[in-house]
C-alpha cells in the first residue's frame, strides 16, 4: 500500500552547524519522516482530545504505528507547518508529568 506523501519531502532535519552525527541521524530518518507525521495525526486523532506530543508518541508505539516514540514526538512541529494541527494550549503530560503544549488536529 503507498502512503499519500501530505508533507514537503525536504524538511530540513538537521542544520548545518549541528554535529556531524545529528546530520547523519536526520539523512538516515529521512525516508520515513512522511510515515512518522502520518504516525502523529493518526495517534493524535485516535486519541480524540488534546495530547502532548509525548502523549501522542506513545500512543503511536501502543497503535503499532512507530516503534520508537520519540521519533514521533519529534514530527510536531512538522506536522503544524503542514497546517494539520495547532496547539490547543498548556496541559499537564501524562508520560513526563511535566506542563507542555497539548496537540489538537486541525478541522
Amino acid at each position: 500500500m503507498n502512503q499519500l506523501n501530505l508533507f514537503s519531502d525536504d524538511t530540513q532535519l538537521a542544520r548545518q552547524s549541528d554535529p556531524l552525527t545529528s546530520r547523519m541521524a536526520a539523512e538516515e530518518i529521512k525516508p520515513k519522516v512522511s510515515q512518522l507525521q502520518q504516525a502523529f495525526l493518526a495517534a493524535l486523532a485516535a486519541i480524540g482530545k488534546p495530547a502532548t506530543a509525548n502523549e501522542v508518541g506513545a500512543k503511536a508505539v501502543a497503535m503499532g504505528l512507530a516503534v520508537n516514540a520519540e521519533s514521533v514526538r519529534k514530527r510536531s512541529a512538522e506536522v503544524e507547518r503542514a497546517g494539520m494541527v495547532r496547539v490547543a494550549g498548556i496541559q499537564r503530560c501524562s508520560v513526563t508529568n511535566k506542563l507542555a503544549e497539548g496537540w489538537r488536529v486541525c478541522e
